[in-house]
């Protein structure tokens, strides 16, 4: 069981855009709400910092926010789940707000936060630091789709800054040229971004979930699995369509199944990022070895979810949990907002 760290905050801002359940017309990797949360994950994140002895406003925009910011409340905290601005930058948006403004928040800094984002960027960062990653390529344009010829399929085709699987369906799983070519120009035009063409990895799919606190790192190894078809991931994608509803899935811990090498590549990532405070580390699992995908600062903060299941399932309450992330902030960002 796990105790809960001393917390010096009076009330935690959380930051969160709720999406709206209208969108049932809409295919899931279409849609561009995944990012948002629904009432109850923002009620059960509240419920849980009210069960700590701490107040819990929720704030749903940027404009509440920076108005909050400018009352300067040394007791303030931002906990931000906030997605929902059509921006290549908005997971940056509020700690650029809160780093301006000098308010405590946790979670990485503006640039982490782009880094975490763009997909392109955060795999050389993983492959810099000795984690396996598949072979991909950044395609901006036509001209470079056009020029792409993979060393083998099948691949993976997807928006390179969107999260939550937005724009990731079966569909994305590419098996030759041709396919390349028009999944390619629809992604492309669809996003207005560019996109990531990467092998397909079979294996588990698996997170890597950590916790920096001041005082010790939390670590966790997790596998998500469809309950009816426990092998599903081994040759499918972890889509939207999936992902959205969250009712068909199981967490397992994997204990043990992580091999030293890699765990010691994954820390090195999140020290290069630089104070993630809490984050899931996405990939695959195959012959023992962990693959990476990508990361995942904003990690989903629902009681359902693997990052909160992976604790949970080893005798942390919920509450804890969340004292543990608020727990992350770090210390030189806290002395040095105190210190004005």
């Amino acid at each position: 069981m796990a105790s809960s760290p001393k917390l010096d905050i009076e009330t935690v801002i959380l930051v969160a855009d709720v999406y709206q359940h209208d969108a049932a017309d809409v295919r899931p990797e279409q849609r561009r709400d995944l990012e948002m949360s629904s009432p109850e994950t923002i009620s059960a994140i509240k419920q849980g910092i009210v069960d700590l002895g701490l107040k819990a406003l929720h704030i749903g925009s940027l404009d509440e926010l920076y108005k909050r910011a400018t009352e300067r409340r040394p007791g303030d905290v931002v906990l931000s789940i906030f997605g929902g601005e059509r921006s290549r930058n908005r997971m940056a948006l509020v700690p650029a707000i809160c780093e301006s403004l000098g308010m405590r928040f946790i979670g990485p800094d503006t640039y982490g936060r782009i880094v975490c984002q763009d997909k392109s960027i955060s795999k050389k960062l993983a492959v810099d630091c000795g984690i396996l990653t598949p072979a991909h390529a950044l395609v901006r344009t036509m001209a470079d789709l056009k020029r792409l010829v993979p060393s083998r399929f099948p691949v993976v085709v997807k928006p390179n800054v969107e999260g939550s699987s937005i724009g990731i369906s079966q569909e994305s799983v590419v098996h030759d040229l041709s396919q390349l070519h028009v999944i390619g120009a629809s992604v492309l035009a669809e996003f207005g971004q560019p996109v990531i063409v990467e092998e397909f990895v079979s294996g588990r799919e698996v997170s890597f979930n950590i916790i920096e606190t001041r005082s010790e790192n939390h670590e966790r190894f997790a596998e998500v699995r469809l309950i009816a078809q426990p092998d599903y991931f081994d040759d499918h994608l972890f889509s939207a369509d999936i992902k959205a509803p969250w009712n068909s899935l199981e967490v397992v811990l994997l204990e043990g199944l992580l091999v030293e090498s890699d765990r010691l590549a994954i820390r090195r990532l999140a020290e290069a990022v630089g104070d993630l405070g809490y984050c899931r580390v996405d990939g695959k699992l195959l012959g023992g070895r962990f693959q990476f995908l990508e990361l995942t600062p904003d990690a989903w903060l629902d009681p359902r979810g693997v990052f909160a299941i992976s604790f949970t399932q080893t005798g942390w309450r919920y509450p804890e949990l969340l004292a543990h992330v608020l727990a992350s902030e770090p210390e030189a960002r806290r002395r040095r907002v105190s210190n004005g």
